[in-house]
């Protein structure tokens, strides 16, 4: 169906030439995809959000086309919608449905669970993605499949700029093209698309972008795992890609055991930890000696350990040099006694002891 390529390609060069006055040129970088998983009415379900990265401000993509399967192996019809047309009426199913960004439903019963097509933007009712006449007669693309060698497409109104990098709905230097949800470890095989963008910059010539993607299983590329919070541990609860190149934010792993905060090792179980983050592991990065049990921040000054900083206070000897003359020391012109050592053992008196200590009569 090289004759829809064609068109799409024609069609919007010619709806922007007529205004082409700038030079500035806006570069494509690839497609990827980035998985999430969940449930619904007791199905699970693999959840694929299609984007186009760029690397231009305001680069803006147009319309996308020649969208179908390149080989004979995965899915055209296994695609879950519960959408709001009149067809499926809010049921996930994959018998009926539409890819119609603007009949998606509700933000939480219905749309994280739904198949659609986009030119960037939020998938609600304000939605102006249309479809063009690839899809074909008389169903468009009010149908739950992708029809096989129709190359279909999808465009956004002239003028539009649902389809820029930064917009709701995409991120700082990628635009979402669709949603696909397909069961549970599917392989529903690898996709062609294509696209028409510009810079964002007005009348800028229309560039094109072939591509593929994967749904499922057997993609070349690996998946990357999103690190929210930034300590090189990536976690498939956060989201991942399947990118054959590097995606900020995102790592080969998928270790994380919080990805919300970093965490440090606790070699000694005192629930302090020390060094450098790892994947698992205690919040507190605070320990002055992570291989001693009885060493960490507030623990108790023994004295038996005259040269340990057992509270990790930075003063190793605050009690035990002291402790071999345990005596009243003047502060503000009151008498104060220190805390006493009997051998290992620290004693914590006050003024009622005084008779029960060795005092010296030059610090009274």
């Amino acid at each position: 169906m090289l004759l829809n390529h064609t068109l799409a390609r024609f069609a919007v060069t010619t709806a922007i030439a007529a205004s082409t006055v700038g030079v500035a040129d806006a570069t494509w970088t690839e497609f990827y995809v980035v998985k999430t998983q969940t449930s619904n009415s007791g199905i699970d379900l693999d959840v694929y959000k299609l984007y186009a990265r760029f690397n231009g401000p305001t680069d803006t993509v147009l319309n996308a086309f020649n969208l179908d399967r390149t080989n004979a192996s995965g899915i055209l019809n296994g695609f879950y919608h519960k959408d709001n047309s009149d067809s499926n009426s809010g049921v996930l199913q994959t018998a009926f449905g539409t890819w119609n960004p603007a009949l998606t439903g509700s933000a939480t019963l219905n749309r994280p669970f739904d198949s659609y097509c986009t030119i960037g933007g939020l998938p609600t009712a304000l939605n102006g993605t249309s479809a063009d006449p690839s899809w074909g007669n008389p169903l468009s693309w009010n149908r739950p499949d992708v029809p096989p060698g129709q190359q279909c497409g999808w465009f956004t109104p002239g003028g539009s700029i649902s389809g820029r990098v930064g917009q709701a709905g995409n991120t700082a230097d990628s635009v979402i093209l669709g949603q696909f949800v397909i069961g549970r470890d599917v392989n529903a095989g690898t996709f062609n698309i294509s696209i028409g963008y510009n810079s964002g910059v007005p009348g800028t010539p229309v560039q094109f972008a072939d591509g593929t993607f994967v749904l499922g299983g057997g993609s070349p590329c690996p998946t990357l795992y999103r690190d929210i919070d930034g300590d090189g541990f990536g976690a498939l609860s956060s989201g991942s890609v399947v990118s054959c190149t590097p995606v900020a934010g995102y790592v080969s792993n998928n270790t994380d055991c919080d990805d919300t905060r970093f965490l440090y090792a606790d070699n000694d179980g005192d629930t302090f930890g020390a060094g450098l983050s790892v994947a698992c592991g205690v919040q507190l990065n605070t320990d002055c000696n992570d291989a001693v049990a009885a060493i960490y921040p507030g623990a108790p000054e023994l004295c038996a350990t005259s040269t340990v900083d057992n509270n990790c206070n930075g003063n190793a000897t605050e009690i035990d040099a002291l402790a071999a003359d345990s005596q009243f020391l003047p502060r503000s012109g009151q008498r104060h006694l220190l805390d006493y050592c009997v051998g290992a053992l620290l004693l914590r008196h006050d003024q009622r002891w005084l008779s029960q200590l060795p005092v010296k009569p030059d610090r009274l």
